[in-house]
C-alpha cells in the first residue's frame, strides 16, 4: 500500500488530520490533509464529490460506533447521533447539489455544440443562408393591428 492509501484508509476510519499526520510522520495535518487531496486526485474522480463521500463513509462509520450506546441509555450517545445526522442532511444536500453540476454540465455541452454546429453549417453556406434570409418577411411585417 501507498502512503496515500494509507491516509484514505486513516480517514475513513475516523482518524482526524492531527492523528494521521502523527501515526504517518507527516509533520503538520496540513500536510496529511494536502496528502488526501492528492490521493484524491491521482484516483481521477471528482475531488469535491469524493471528498463528501467519505466525509458521508465516516459519519456512517460514527453512527454505527455510538448506536450501541444509545440503546443501552447512555445520555451522551442520542446527542451525538442527532448531531451526526444533522451533518449528514448538510452533505446529502451538498452532495446532491454536485452531482446536479455533473448532469448539467454535458447538457450545457450538447447544446453549445450544437448550436456551434449551426453557425458553422451558416458559414459554410452564407450565400445559400442570404438567399434564405432575403426570402422571409421580417417580423414586424407579419404583425395584423386592429382597425377600428
Amino acid at each position: 500500500m501507498t502512503l496515500h492509501d494509507d491516509i484514505f484508509r486513516d480517514r475513513m476510519e475516523g482518524r482526524s488530520f492531527s492523528q494521521i499526520a502523527q501515526d504517518r510522520f507527516l509533520g503538520t495535518a496540513q500536510i496529511a490533509s494536502s496528502k488526501l487531496s492528492e490521493s484524491l486526485e491521482l484516483q481521477k474522480q471528482p475531488r469535491a464529490q469524493e471528498l463528501l463521500y467519505l466525509e458521508l463513509a465516516r459519519l456512517e462509520e460514527l453512527h454505527r460506533l455510538y448506536w450501541p450506546d444509545a440503546q443501552s441509555g447512555s445520555i451522551q450517545a442520542p446527542r451525538i447521533i442527532n448531531s451526526l445526522i444533522a451533518t449528514r442532511a448538510k452533505i446529502l444536500v451538498e452532495l446532491h447539489q454536485e452531482e446536479q453540476k455533473v448532469i448539467d454540465e454535458p447538457e450545457r455541452s450538447h447544446d453549445l455544440n450544437e448550436m456551434v454546429q449551426k453557425v458553422s453549417f451558416y458559414l459554410d453556406h452564407e450565400e445559400e443562408f442570404l438567399q434564405w434570409l432575403h426570402g422571409q418577411t421580417p417580423h414586424w411585417e407579419q404583425l395584423e393591428f386592429p382597425t377600428a
